[in-house]
């Protein structure tokens, strides 16, 4: 079995920590860059060390995770360090054979990645999720417990579709956009843009 070494302590590495056991993933030890956090447990796995920790065992050539839940943060973390990154899928998840799924990217306890998929880096496809045939995800997005992407859906770099929404066939989501809880999205949702509803429209900002 493999050795894994995993940053974040919070409630997303918790989901993190339990795809890689139950996908035979042994953790070596897990990294928490809050104060006091060092000597700690997180569902039985050790906190051994912060961020500076982490980037000490690199070297070994054990895989890593970074384990955050923000979409930003968690693609900055990625980009400053020098890891052999892994790719979890909960042993309870289906990812089709002809799908293809980045470094750094889990797939969660029910979720279903279909033919012809194609998902980035450090993605997260969350809990009971599900992204169809021939949707093309890209890097750091984050599709929350029980959304649904039909097929053909693009979604751009580092955006949020949240839980429990549905992006209908053929539609565009564009980088760093957010699709609100339990949406419906008929249309292509431009960059940076946050839509929510059924149907979905645009949130309009009070200034």
């Amino acid at each position: 079995m493999k050795q894994l070494l995993v940053l974040g302590g919070g409630g997303h590495a918790r989901v993190v920590l339990d795809a890689a056991r139950s996908s035979g993933r042994i953790v070596a030890g897990v990294f928490d860059d809050r104060p006091g956090r060092t000597g700690q447990t997180i569902d039985g796995f050790a906190i051994v060390g912060d961020y500076a920790g982490f980037l000490g065992k690199l070297h070994t050539g054990i895989e890593a995770f970074v384990a955050v839940g923000a979409n930003d943060v968690r693609l900055r973390l990625a980009s400053e360090a020098p890891a052999q990154w892994a790719t979890l899928v909960h042993a309870s998840a289906y990812v089709a054979p002809s799908a293809v799924l980045g470094v750094g990217t889990v797939v969660m306890a029910g979720a279903v990645v279909q033919p012809g998929a194609v998902v980035g880096d450090h993605v997260v496809v969350n809990t009971c999720s599900s992204v169809d045939h021939d949707c093309v995800v890209a890097d750091g997005v984050h599709i929350a417990p029980g959304a649904r992407l039909c097929g053909g859906v693009h979604v751009g770099d580092g955006a949020l579709v949240g839980a429990g929404s549905v992006v209908l066939p053929n539609i565009r989501v564009g980088a760093w956009a957010v699709v609100g809880a339990g949406a419906m999205v008929r249309d292509d949702i431009p960059p940076a843009e946050t839509w929510v509803g059924m149907p979905a429209k645009r949130r309009q900002v009070s200034t």
